[in-house]
Formats: C-alpha cells, structure tokens, sequence
C-alpha cells in the first residue's frame, strides 16, 4: 500500500493522500523514498512510523543525500 496525495495513476493499493494512522493500520516493513527530505518535523514522524509497525518492524528509508 502506498501513499502520495500528488498521484495520478490508477492503482487502487496507492491511496491519494498523506500516511496516516487513521487510514493505515500496522505493518512489518515500511519503505520511505524521498519522503522525509518532504516532512516538516522529521522526528515526529518517524515516531508515527514506529507506532505503526509496533516498534517491531523494519523502515527502510532512501534520502537523495545527507545534509
């Protein structure tokens, strides 16, 4: 399941919206690509994505660098 509220295509596994818990559930793995150069608190987010995979799980994050 992905989400990107910019999508245009039609594959109903990705939502056209922002990730949320609400609309999420929990997962065992969680792939970020250029996203969290995108978020305005970092932190907190990354805090969401722990909740939903339990604390437990895998986050594989891409960034384009490290700055």
């Amino acid at each position: 399941m992905g989400f990107d509220p910019a999508y245009a295509g039609y594959n109903p596994r990705i939502k056209k919206e922002y990730f949320g818990l609400a609309s999420f559930g929990k997962a065992s793995e969680l792939i970020l690509r250029h996203v969290l150069k995108q978020i305005q608190n970092p932190i907190d987010f990354l805090e969401k994505l722990k909740h939903a995979n339990n604390g437990s799980g895998k986050i594989y994050i891409k960034v384009p660098y490290f700055d």
